[in-house]
């Protein structure tokens, strides 16, 4: 992957270890979800020789940490940048709430292309 280097963080929402070529040196990668079993590959050469820091992130440890306030902030900020950047994102599929089993199943499928998302 192309990309300019130098920025600060790179949360990974895909497999993909080359986000660390556009991290700058020290920065940091911050990796979310657990929907695919699939390891991240890291060669040891961009570890030793940027020295990233590594960051987990999970819905679930976030609203065990996050007071009910911030949780309303961060969800409205997050639906901000999607709608600005919505040109960014494919969508495989938009489900109705009371579908949510559906769309658990369809995010979880081998193979799957695209964001599965859920709409109240």
């Amino acid at each position: 992957m192309a990309a300019p280097s130098g920025r600060r963080w790179v949360l990974l929402v895909v497999r993909s270890a080359h986000l660390l070529d556009l991290l700058s040196p020290g920065g940091t990668l911050v990796v979310y979800g657990r929907m695919a079993d699939d390891p991240i590959p890291l060669h040891a050469t961009a570890l030793l020789d940027r020295g990233p820091t590594l960051r987990g992130a999970t819905i679930g440890r976030w609203v065990a940490t996050t007071s009910p306030e911030q949780r309303v902030s961060d969800t409205r900020t997050a639906c901000l940048m999607a709608q600005a950047f919505s040109n960014q994102f494919h969508a495989a599929a938009i489900y109705p709430v009371a579908e949510l089993s559906d769309a658990i199943r369809h995010a979880t499928k081998p193979g799957k292309a695209g964001t599965v998302l859920v709409r109240p």
